[in-house]
């Protein structure tokens, strides 16, 4: 989803077709990329909050970094930190989350409903509350730590389309949502992310 106006349209890997094969589940293997060479690639193809994508995805008990990322554009286009649109404060819709505007407009209005909040658009009161005790869900690091590991346990229970479509919800816009995650991880993995 793109949720705030000036954000790229689509998303950075739009015009690449994801071929078929069979899942790629290994973590880490030869030919895998180091940190820093992930960190210039998703750079390089326009993402956002780089350095918190890679460092969360590389913590055990997370899904492969091609899902991460591939997270990071159906929820954010690509890793803004910025609020969503859905919830009851729309005067956040687009901004950028910082400490400041969590606590002093964000959690005020809580009783109005909910925002996705950061890279992983974290809605539940209960993962915003997690990256919260990790250091706050306005961190991107804390913010992808908590999404990444709800997405891995997901992938876990369900398999991979299911798990991403449990991470977004249920019904016709999920089963299209996890549509999107298996086209934007193929067309990372074919893009060359290792």
């Amino acid at each position: 989803m793109n949720v705030a106006a000036g954000m790229p349209q689509g998303n950075p890997l739009s015009s690449h077709a994801a071929p078929s094969g069979r899942d790629h589940q290994c973590r880490r293997k030869e030919g895998d990329m180091t940190r820093v060479e992930r960190e210039h690639w998703l750079t390089e193809h326009n993402f956002h909050s780089v350095d918190a994508i890679v460092g969360a995805a590389e913590e055990g008990d997370r899904p492969t970094v091609q899902r991460c990322a591939a997270l990071t554009l159906n929820e954010s286009s690509g890793g803004f930190n910025v609020y969503g649109h859905e919830g009851a404060s729309p005067e956040l819709y687009g901004q950028g989350v910082t400490e400041e505007n969590y606590k002093g407009i964000y959690i005020p209005n809580l009783w109005r409903g909910q925002n996705g909040i950061g890279p992983c658009q974290l809605t539940s009161a209960g993962y915003q509350h997690d990256a919260n005790r990790l250091g706050g869900v306005w961190n991107a690091f804390c913010n992808c730590r908590v999404g990444f590991r709800l997405l891995h346990e997901l992938i876990e229970r369900y398999g991979v389309w299911a798990g991403a479509m449990h991470y977004n919800g249920s019904g016709p816009a999920a089963e299209r949502y996890a549509d999107e995650f298996i086209s934007h991880e193929r067309a990372l993995i074919a893009e060359g992310l290792r």
